[in-house]
C-alpha cells in the first residue's frame, strides 16, 4: 500500500487461507533508506483470529510502500 508523503496515512490488511490461524505479523517500509526510518511509523493490530492489519504514518516528501506478512499456520483444535 503506497503511503502518500508528507504527513500521508494509510493501511493494509492480511489474512489467513481457510483453515490455518494468524500466527503474527509485521510490516515494514521495505524501499525505504534506512537513515530515513525514523520519520516512518507503522502499527501492526489484530483484527480477528486469521488476520492482522497494519497503518502507517509517512513524514517524508515521497510516497513510501507499507508492506504487512502475516504467518499463518494450522492449529489443532
Amino acid at each position: 500500500m503506497p503511503i502518500p508523503g508528507i504527513l500521508g496515512t494509510g493501511s493494509v490488511a492480511g489474512a489467513c487461507p481457510a483453515g490455518k490461524q494468524a500466527i503474527s505479523a509485521t510490516s515494514s517500509y521495505a524501499s525505504a533508506p534506512a537513515n530515513l526510518l525514523a520519520s516512518l511509523f507503522s502499527q501492526v493490530t489484530r483484527t480477528s483470529p486469521t488476520a492482522f492489519s497494519a497503518s502507517g504514518y509517512n513524514l517524508l516528501g515521497t510516497a513510501q510502500t507499507l508492506t504487512l506478512d502475516v504467518v499463518c499456520a494450522t492449529v489443532p483444535s
